[in-house]
């Protein structure tokens, strides 16, 4: 009777043989895998230092965006990424708002970016900034009140504290007041009151440039309304 190999005994070498050819197969399976998605990620390498301007909030040139686009949408033929898809919007975004006057290349920029806006939430559902990005394209295509508000609740619900989305987000709650306001009550006294806290002035001057003073007032705790009036004065900021 053939004996079996205990525990702390080497394996037969038929079976170790075996386990090693299925180990270098899996290996090699896995590496065939990864290799299309790091080829994606060296050819999006030009666009990450502008991306990163970007996320720094500096001022990057035409030029540049074309290179962070072109990147992108290069790295996509060969690594499906939400991620990915979601940068090259952003990029496409930032390239019609440099078209003057809202023409052909304006609407052909802010389509291509709607239709890969909708492809990464598609795969990256929870992206707090893709939700803002499709709820700002949708109001810049001049898409109605009830197709941009429900994007941009699900952009605050999916993300509600985030810093660096408040005041973005709250200006297009302002723009779609009040049927923001009318349909998401309670977010927008949240959205409102987060803003207060992040920035009074930068409130201040967004509700002013909004012209949306009463609601904002209205928005914020009843003791906070007396400071909101003397920043809007001048003689507090």
């Amino acid at each position: 009777m053939m004996k079996q190999a205990s525990i702390g005994q080497p394996f037969p070498r038929r079976a170790r043989a075996g386990a090693i050819a299925v180990s270098l197969t899996l290996g090699c399976v896995l590496l065939a895998l990864a290799g299309p998605r790091l080829y994606g990620q060296l050819l999006m390498l030009p666009g990450n230092k502008v991306q990163a301007a970007i996320d720094n909030g500096d001022t990057v040139s035409a030029r540049e965006l074309d290179a962070l686009a072109q990147s992108r949408q290069s790295g996509l033929a060969w690594t499906d990424s939400g991620h990915t898809r979601l940068e090259l919007a952003a990029a496409e975004i930032l390239l019609a708002e440099r078209e003057v006057g809202g023409g052909a290349r304006y609407q052909a920029l802010m389509a291509q970016a709607l239709t890969a806006i909708r492809d990464g939430l598609a795969r990256a559902p929870a992206d707090a900034y893709g939700w803002t990005r499709l709820a700002y394209a949708r109001l810049a295509l001049g898409e109605p009140a009830d197709r941009v508000v429900p994007v941009l609740a699900m952009a605050i619900e999916t993300a509600p504290v985030e810093a660096t989305l408040i005041y973005p987000r709250l200006e297009l709650c302002l723009i779609e007041w009040p049927y923001f306001a009318k349909a998401k009550p309670l977010l927008f006294e949240q959205q409102i009151r987060l803003a207060w806290n992040q920035s009074r002035l930068r409130l201040v001057r967004l509700a002013r440039a909004t012209s949306r003073l009463d609601p904002v007032r209205s928005a914020l705790p009843e003791a906070d309304r007396a400071q909101f009036d003397r920043i809007l004065a001048g003689k507090d900021d």
